[in-house]
């Protein structure tokens, strides 16, 4: 099965999501499952590929804005605009802590559309059972391939450094912007000037540690085809070379599926931009899903027979896996 992790590495190349490399690798994958398959088809579908990575831009301006507005309370001689400017950056830490949660933490298409509307594809292989069928187990993966991370790629072991300091300027000054802006509301019961030169200060300290993070995270990826250039073999070709073995393992030993069910071998698109793919055939699919009580096994980055780790839930997104799934593998 190395053979077709190299071929489509060879005849395809580096894989971002949404690109005619990925479209190129779904073709091929296509022809390996008609091999085993009864049937076998590819599901086009659209989606913003660029929004996944792209709302750290955003959010970092957002964050250099309302710095800026803060700043700018000191130039001011009059309440109300130090009011206003104090509310205002509170307003944008609020909505850039909003899209991270939203587009990161929670894989919502929150602020795609102010990105571009790709084509993407998943590729659906099916092997169905003699009789009805009463169950669906899914194996799948996907094609697409990771863009570069300049950080990764160029600071090492310093990635995690400029992660760790971005990130907690990004929490702190979120924090820090929301109380101020609550204690401007009783400026008139609290001295102003003093509560704003304490702020000040904790906002120049943030700048002088975080600057500089933030305007590396600014460049994590590169826009447009510069950032594609990861081969994507691990992630996540090998996850489709056992999958179509998987096929051609089950075509010689059609006992091994339990009476009535009907195996899909899917290589879902897109996966790289926040599991859109994934999302996108789950929404065409869903009422026959439920109906069939679908179980997916999802294979990402298999690199070593000696280590294999099966899990649970994803912790960036808080899902919680099917525990029956689970315990069975």
């Amino acid at each position: 099965m190395y053979n077709i992790i190299q071929k489509i590495i060879d005849e395809c190349g580096p894989r971002m999501p949404c690109s005619p490399q990925e479209a190129k690798g779904a073709e091929i994958i296509k022809k390996e499952l008609e091999e085993t398959c009864d049937e076998v088809q590819i599901e086009p579908f659209k989606c913003h590929p660029r929004a996944a990575l792209g709302w750290i831009r955003i959010v970092i301006l957002l964050v250099i804005t309302s710095f800026c507005l803060f700043f700018l309370i000191q130039l001011l001689l009059e309440l109300f605009w130090a009011y206003f400017l104090s509310l205002l950056s509170s307003i944008l830490m609020f909505l850039a802590i909003l899209i991270a949660w939203e587009e990161f933490f929670s894989y919502k298409e929150f602020i795609d559309p102010l990105f571009k509307e790709k084509d993407s594809q998943n590729v659906i292989g099916k092997i169905k059972p003699s009789g009805e069928i009463n169950k669906i187990i899914i194996f799948s993966g996907h094609h697409d391939s990771a863009l570069q991370f300049n950080l990764l790629k160029y600071l090492k072991h310093g990635y995690v450094i400029v992660i760790f300091l971005g990130l907690g300027t990004f929490f702190i000054w979120f924090l820090g912007s929301l109380i101020f802006g609550i204690l401007t509301i009783f400026a008139f019961l609290l001295n102003f000037a003093l509560i704003y030169d304490f702020f000040l200060n904790v906002a120049l300290w943030l700048l002088i540690i975080g600057a500089l993070p933030m305007l590396f995270l600014f460049f994590f990826v590169t826009p447009g085809k510069k950032a594609n250039k990861v081969p994507g073999a691990v992630d996540n070709l090998s996850a489709i070379a056992i999958i179509l073995g998987v096929g051609r393992y089950l075509k010689n030993h059609m006992e091994l599926i339990p009476a009535n069910t009907e195996i899909r071998l899917i290589s879902f698109g897109c996966e790289e931009a926040f599991l859109r793919g994934a999302y996108r055939y789950v929404e065409a699919h869903l009422e026959e899903l439920k109906n069939y009580d679908a179980e997916c096994v999802n294979l990402d980055a298999i690199q070593s027979i000696d280590y294999i780790a099966f899990s649970d839930k994803e912790p960036t997104t808080r899902t919680i896996h099917s525990e029956e799934v689970v315990q069975k593998l």
